[in-house]
C-alpha cells in the first residue's frame, strides 16, 4: 500500500515538473522564429505525450468497454482542443479570420466534455453490456446547436459581439446569449456528472476516499477564480487557461479512478494474493495473468488441456477446472475429497446390490421398449388418419382406371403419382422430425422437388426459390406442404408454369405460389372452388389475379417456434 502511493505521488510529481516546464519555455519569446518553432513543437509534443499515456493506462486499467470509450473519447477532444489552441497561436495568430474560428473551436471539447463525462456517471456501476438509455443521445442535439451557433458567430455575433470589422477582436468583445447558453450547459451538465457520480459512491471504502475528486473540484475551484481576477504571465496565470481546464478535467476522473468511484481492474493482482482460493486467470494463449498464492504452478501442457478439455484430473481427489470469460479463462482447482468418498461407499453399495440392479434395469429397458412401441403405433396411426384420405383418392383413381380412356388414364396417372408422392413425403416428414424442434431445409426442398418432378411430362415450368438457413417447426413444415398439395392436386392440368418461394421477413415467414395457366380460370368454376377452399382453410391468404392466367398466392405465418 504504501509503495503503491509512493509511485502514485511520484507520477503526479513528474506530470507536475513536465507540465509546469511546458508551460515556463511558452512564456519565452526570442527573435528567432527557429527557436520559436522549437519551443512551440516541445510545448506541443509535452501535452500530447502526457495525454497519449494516460489514454494508454486507460486501456490498460478499465474492463468495462462504455467507460473505456467515453474516457478515450474526452481523451481525443483533450488533444484537439490542445491542437487547436497551439495552432492558433503560432502559424495563424497574424491571420485574423482563420485565429478567431480556431477560437470559437475551443467551444467544441468545452460544450461535448461535459456530454461525454455525464454519460461516463451514467455509466458507472452498471454490468459490461450496460449500454445507456437512447433517450439521453438526444443531448447530442443542444451540444451541436450550441457548436454552430458558436462557429457561426460571425454571421451573427449572438455568442460574442465585436466592434466593426472585428477591430482588436480578441480583446473587446462582449458576450451574447449563445455564450451564457453554452455556460449553463457546461454547469448544469457538470453538476448533474457529479450528483450521479457521488450518489452512485454508496460502498463505505469508495466514501472514504471521496476528498480526493473533491480537492481537485476545489482547487479547479480556486484555478478559474484566480485566473479570472490575475491572467498575468507570472504566477499562477502562466499556466494557461486551456491547458489547466484540460489538466482538471483529466486530474478529476483520475482522482475517480483511484478512489475507487471508478472502477479499474489495477487491484486484481492483490485481490489474488491475498485470496484463499485456489485460482488463476490466463488469456486465449494460456499466458499466466494473474494467479493466487495458493494455486499450483502449471505447465503449457496443463493449462492447453484443460482449455480444450474444460476439466482434468489432477490427483484423485483434486480436479483443475476452467471455464471461458471475456479476455480469457479462469482456472480453479476443486478438492473432491469429500465427494471421492462418498463415490467409494457408493461403488461398494453397487456392488452389493448389482444383481438387484441389473434385474431392474432389464425391467425399465422392456418398459422403456413397450413405451416406445406404443408411441409409434401411436404416430402411425396419426399419420394414417392424416393420409387417409389421399389413399381413399389413390383407391379410386385406381378403379377409373381400368375404363378410362389412354389420355385420362395418363392424366389419372399422374394424379395417382401426385398423390403418392405427398403421402410418402408427408409421412417421412411427420416420423423424421416427430421430436425434434427444428426441420432441416433441405428435407423441405427434397419433398417439394419430389412432387414437383410428378408434372415433367405435362411439361410443366417449375422452381424453388427457398432462402438459405430458415428454421422451420414441423408444424410449418407440414402446413406448407399440405397447402403446395392443395396447388397441385387441384391444378396439375391447369398449370403452364409453377414457383414456389419462401423468405423471411421482420420475423415472419412469406410463403408464395406464382401460378401459370394454360388458359384462363378466372370463370372456371374448379378455380373458384379452389379459391374458395384456400380462403377458408388458411386465414390472411392473399390471392391476386395478375392476368387471366397468372396468379399469385401470398400467405405469411410467423417465425420461430410459435404456432403458423
Amino acid at each position: 500500500m504504501i509503495k503503491s502511493k509512493k509511485n502514485t505521488l511520484s507520477i503526479i510529481f513528474i506530470v507536475w515538473v513536465l507540465l509546469t516546464f511546458a508551460s515556463l519555455i511558452r512564456l519565452y519569446r526570442s527573435s528567432f522564429y527557429f527557436v520559436n518553432e522549437t519551443i512551440f513543437l516541445i510545448n506541443l509534443t509535452v501535452y500530447l505525450s502526457l495525454l497519449l499515456w494516460w489514454a494508454y493506462t486507460i486501456l490498460k486499467r478499465t474492463g468495462n468497454h462504455q467507460t473505456r470509450y467515453y474516457l478515450l473519447g474526452i481523451v481525443g477532444l483533450i488533444v484537439f482542443w490542445l491542437f487547436v489552441r497551439s495552432v492558433k497561436y503560432q502559424p495563424f495568430n497574424d491571420i485574423d479570420l482563420v485565429a478567431r474560428h480556431l477560437w470559437y473551436a475551443y467551444y467544441i471539447p468545452m460544450i461535448l466534455i461535459p456530454v461525454l463525462s455525464f454519460y461516463l456517471s451514467l455509466n458507472l456501476g452498471q454490468p459490461e453490456n450496460y449500454t445507456i438509455p437512447k433517450i439521453y443521445y438526444w443531448l447530442y442535439v443542444p451540444a451541436l446547436v450550441l457548436i454552430g451557433a458558436v462557429l457561426s458567430n460571425d454571421l451573427h455575433q449572438q455568442a460574442f459581439a465585436f466592434q466593426d470589422n472585428f477591430v482588436s477582436w480578441s480583446n473587446k468583445y462582449s458576450y451574447r446569449i449563445f455564450f451564457y447558453l453554452t455556460i449553463i450547459w457546461i454547469v448544469v451538465l457538470s453538476l448533474a456528472s457529479l450528483r450521479i457520480l457521488f450518489k452512485k459512491s454508496f460502498q463505505a471504502h469508495t466514501r472514504r476516499k471521496l476528498w480526493v475528486p473533491l480537492i481537485v473540484i476545489v482547487v479547479g475551484l480556486a484555478y478559474v477564480i484566480y485566473y479570472a481576477i490575475d491572467n498575468s504571465r507570472t504566477g499562477g496565470g502562466f499556466y494557461e487557461a486551456t491547458v489547466a481546464y484540460s489538466v482538471f478535467v483529466i486530474a478529476f476522473w483520475e482522482s475517480c479512478m483511484q478512489s475507487g468511484l471508478l472502477p479499474t481492474n489495477t487491484k486484481y493482482k492483490k485481490f489474488f494474493n491475498a485470496s484463499n482460493l485456489q485460482i488463476m486467470l490466463v488469456d486465449y494463449q494460456g499466458t499466466t495473468h494473474y494467479q493466487s498464492q495458493k494455486m499450483m504452478d502449471l505447465n503449457t501442457y496443463q493449462i492447453m488441456e484443460v482449455l480444450r478439455e474444460h476439466v482434468i484430473p489432477v490427483d484423485k481427489n483434486t480436479l483443475l477446472k476452467s471455464k471461458s470469460i471475456h479476455g480469457g479463462h479462469v482456472l480453479w482447482l476443486e478438492d473432491i475429497t469429500k465427494l471421492q468418498t462418498i463415490i467409494d461407499q457408493l461403488q461398494q453399495v453397487r456392488l452389493q446390490l448389482s444383481n438387484e440392479v441389473d434385474l431392474l434395469q432389464q425391467e425399465v429397458e422392456t418398459k422403456a421398449k413397450i413405451v416406445h412401441l406404443q408411441h409409434e403405433n401411436y404416430l402411425l396411426d396419426t399419420i394414417l388418419d392424416q393420409v387417409e384420405p389421399h389413399l381413399a383418392k389413390i383407391k379410386s383413381h385406381l378403379d377409373e382406371l381400368e375404363t378410362a380412356k389412354p389420355l385420362v388414364k395418363h392424366q389419372l396417372l399422374i394424379k395417382i403419382n401426385i398423390l403418392g408422392a405427398y403421402i410418402k413425403r408427408r409421412s417421412n416428414l411427420s416420423l423424421a422430425y416427430e421430436s425434434q424442434q427444428q426441420v432441416h431445409l433441405h428435407d423441405i426442398t427434397n419433398s417439394f422437388n419430389e412432387s414437383l418432378s410428378m408434372l415433367d411430362s405435362l411439361a410443366v415450368e417449375s422452381a424453388l426459390l427457398f432462402q438459405k438457413e430458415l428454421a422451420l417447426t414441423l408444424r410449418q413444415a407440414l402446413l406448407m406442404y399440405d397447402m403446395f398439395q392443395t396447388v397441385l392436386e387441384t391444378l396439375y392440368l391447369d398449370l403452364s408454369k409453377v414457383v414456389v418461394s419462401l423468405s423471411h421477413l421482420d420475423h415472419q415467414f412469406i410463403y408464395g405460389f406464382h401460378l401459370e395457366t394454360h388458359h384462363s380460370m378466372n370463370h372456371d368454376l374448379r378455380w373458384y372452388l379452389f379459391e374458395n377452399k384456400l380462403r377458408n382453410t388458411y386465414q390472411d391468404i392473399v390471392i391476386e389475379h395478375e392476368s387471366d392466367h397468372v396468379f399469385h398466392i401470398n400467405f405469411k405465418f410467423k417465425a420461430g417456434h410459435d404456432d403458423a
